[in-house]
């Protein structure tokens, strides 16, 4: 009887190796140590279940073979193991779609002081979303059972269609996009002068909004300054609670001095109250990390701009060197000198980037080619034949070369999905930004 301990071995190191990965996704974007458990955990799940499928689905794939050859398996785990793999996963993934992570974003998002009135807010919020949902729901349960009567079947098959319609259907659209966006975006990349104007025309709208948030951060915090000078209708705790939104200012105070004659106007009630000021709260922390945010983009752009017109100088005196001390660990490598930094970047990096965006869109079109006759002609289907063996075969056997084309497939798809999000226009204000990524806007973009 075969083991599957050389599996279970494989497969354990391969998921810390997932784990690891996007516990340092996660820290680009988040920073650690800062950020809460109860935030942090949550999100951590959030990356690792879906891209965990990358390793789940080739070893389900050998694992369903009915045979007792080992080696004809490739990496395989016990029946009972993998079901319970996918009851965790489907499970997991489930409640924190529809309850765990958007409790916790508006949790995150309330602006109030104390656990309990966030949790309470964010319990209406969540409350008023679910209802409408429901709603949705039973709109569709009465289509239903007017066009087959009553079966529970059906209302099986409904309510786990309604589900999971929006998330497969923006699931498919975001790595939609991204199967078209990723080679694309390489290709353009690769001619230096189309990249430079390319940034060149960006870099008027992100000054634009730079500016445009800086000014509305200085309003709220200029807001916040009358808000302190007030001696009237305003109790011991709210005076704390508005001591401890003015400490976490970025802005100078004699800058915010020049502008609390604009705001002079400003709507402040006779009474402050609890909801006042978790509202001021709220726009105030989202004010701030939109201006984090479109210095990051600003810093980013410069950055790009110095570092791709060097390189277009370069080519006179075919000696490349990145002044900018923001410029990327990779693009000021030491061992590299600087005619040799040239031929890199003026050289080898554009046809590799073409090379690169070539294989990938290809790689494009064997995955649409293969969706589209997948039940016209499965015989046809590129993936299916770079996966399955023995063809001549009705089962097929899938073995440990099928099992890494199987991961490389997803694992392109998974990137393909996750390289859209900062491009797809759904998230409205909010972003992921390097170390300082807001914790409302984590738990919906990557929930």
């Amino acid at each position: 009887m075969s083991t599957s301990v050389g599996s279970d071995l494989f497969a354990v190191f391969s998921i810390l190796i997932v784990g690891l990965l996007v516990l340092l996704l996660l820290r680009h974007f988040l920073p650690l140590r800062s950020t809460p458990a109860y935030t942090l955990v949550p999100i951590f799940l959030a990356l690792f279940l879906p891209i965990s499928i990358i390793l789940l689905l080739p070893i389900d794939l050998a694992s369903s073979l009915r045979t007792e050859d080992e080696a004809t398996r490739g990496v395989w785990l016990p029946e009972t193991v993998i079901l319970v793999a996918w009851r965790i996963t489907y499970w997991l993934t489930f409640g924190l779609t529809w309850f765990i992570l958007p409790l916790l974003g508006e949790y995150i998002d309330s602006g109030y002081r104390t656990p309990k009135d966030r949790f309470i807010y964010s319990l209406r919020s969540n409350g008023r979303y679910q209802l409408i949902v429901l709603a949705c729901g039973l709109g569709g349960l009465i289509y239903v059972f007017l066009q087959n009567g009553f079966q529970g079947t059906s209302v099986k098959a409904l309510v786990m269609a309604l589900a999971y319609c929006w998330g497969l259907i923006f699931a498919i659209y975001l790595m939609g996009h991204g199967l078209v966006a990723v080679p694309r975006r390489l290709y353009r990349n690769a001619n230096i002068s189309t990249r430079l104007r390319k940034i060149q025309s960006q870099a008027p709208a992100v000054y634009e909004k730079l500016n445009d948030s800086i000014s509305m951060l200085e309003d709220l915090e200029s807001q916040l300054m009358q808000l302190r000078q007030r001696k009237n209708g305003i109790s011991r705790d709210h005076q704390e609670w508005i001591e401890e939104l003015s400490d976490g200012s970025s802005l100078p105070e004699s800058r915010l001095v020049s502008v609390t004659p604009r705001t002079a106007n400003a709507a402040i009630p006779a009474v402050i109250t609890d909801r006042y000021l978790a509202e001021l709260s709220r726009k105030v922390s989202r004010a701030r990390h939109k201006r984090l945010r479109f210095i990051d983009t600003w810093d980013r752009l410069r950055r790009e701009a110095g570092d791709t017109q060097a390189i277009l100088d370069a080519s006179a005196s075919r000696r490349l060197d990145f002044s900018s001390p923001s410029s990327s660990s990779f693009e000021r490598i030491k061992i590299l000198t600087p005619y040799t930094r040239y031929l890199l970047h003026y050289h080898v990096l554009p046809p590799l980037r073409i090379f690169v965006a070539a294989v990938l869109a290809l790689a494009s079109t064997c995955i649409i080619w293969s969706e589209l006759v997948k039940y016209v002609a499965p015989q046809l289907s590129i993936i299916r034949f770079t996966i399955v063996s023995h063809r001549s075969h009705s089962d097929g056997k899938v073995h440990f070369a099928g099992q890494v084309m199987a991961s490389l497939w997803m694992c392109y798809m998974c990137t393909a999905a996750l390289a859209s999000f900062s491009d797809v226009k759904v998230w409205g204000n909010r972003a992921l930004v390097k170390r300082n990524t807001y914790g409302e806007s984590a738990t919906c973009i990557w929930g």
